[in-house]
């Protein structure tokens, strides 16, 4: 959980014997901007609010994880390096019938129109990656963190992308780069339209070039109700490699897989 009371300081992703829960608030009667204000508060919920902000600004959720009533893990992709695995990726998901989350940069929607428009159609739901992938922390000159100009243009042209190519927008999801953002940035997502910050319970670390059967085991190992797991579609990431294993764990441990915006969805 982030512990950060700094509108300046990061609030990343948690550690890895620590899984946060955004879903404490959820699905109890709240209106959407009650959530909005409540969640920060609320019992579990993994997320902080700088003194004074609580009533000020609606404050985007940070979700690690979602409702631990149901046997649901959310498997999310994230697409900006190359064209890589992404196409084996789809294959496999349909081949299981497996709607995920995709998390895709704006010059990489542009650069694979097919595989975006093949995302949208086969209807995997759409996060926003950001448009330059630059740490929205330390992204800026001398490693400052972004102004709220520059962290605007960022959503806005990713998103523009998005509509350009494949007709849909991307809010109210955004997956922020390296899974840092701090509470001004998360304030300056929800100015923009973006609510919700897909984070995750377990980064498969795939990324890393780690043997396959240790991202298996990384991700298997975890799955549990609402658990949400991170991969990425590179082509030097071993996360494709290591899917098939990943799905038969966790299918055989007896969870169904969805997309992160099936695991809050209130019933």
């Amino acid at each position: 959980m982030c512990e950060s009371v700094d509108p300046d300081e990061p609030c990343g992703p948690p550690g890895e014997s620590h899984v946060a829960d955004s879903w404490s608030a959820l699905g109890r009667g709240f209106s959407r901007r009650s959530l909005l204000l409540a969640a920060p508060v609320a019992a579990g919920v993994a997320v902080s609010m700088p003194a004074g902000t609580a009533h000020a600004r609606a404050v985007p959720l940070r979700i690690y994880r979602g409702n631990r009533s149901r046997r649901e893990v959310a498997l999310s992709f994230d697409a900006g390096a190359d064209r890589g695995n992404a196409e084996g990726i789809l294959d496999l998901l349909g081949e299981h019938g497996i709607t995920a989350s995709f998390g895709m940069t704006g010059p990489w929607v542009r650069r694979n129109p097919d595989l975006a428009q093949r995302v949208a159609n086969e209807g995997h739901h759409l996060i926003n990656h950001s448009m330059t992938h630059r740490s929205f922390v330390r992204g800026g000159p001398g490693g400052r963190a972004l102004t709220g100009r520059e962290r605007f243009w960022e959503l806005d042209q990713a998103d523009a992308v998005y509509q350009e190519i494949m007709g849909v927008s991307s809010k109210p999801w955004f997956r922020p780069p390296f899974l840092a953002l701090t509470w001004r940035g998360a304030q300056d997502c929800a100015d923009r339209g973006y609510d919700h910050i897909a984070m995750c319970t377990r980064d498969s670390l795939g990324w890393k070039r780690i043997p396959k059967q240790y991202v298996i085991e990384r991700c298997v190992g975890v799955a549990a109700n609402g658990a949400s797991m991170m991969f990425h579609v590179g082509k030097a990431s071993t996360d494709f490699r290591a899917l098939p294993g990943v799905i038969a764990g966790i299918a055989g441990r007896g969870f169904r897989m969805v997309s992160v915006k099936d695991i809050v969805r209130v019933e």
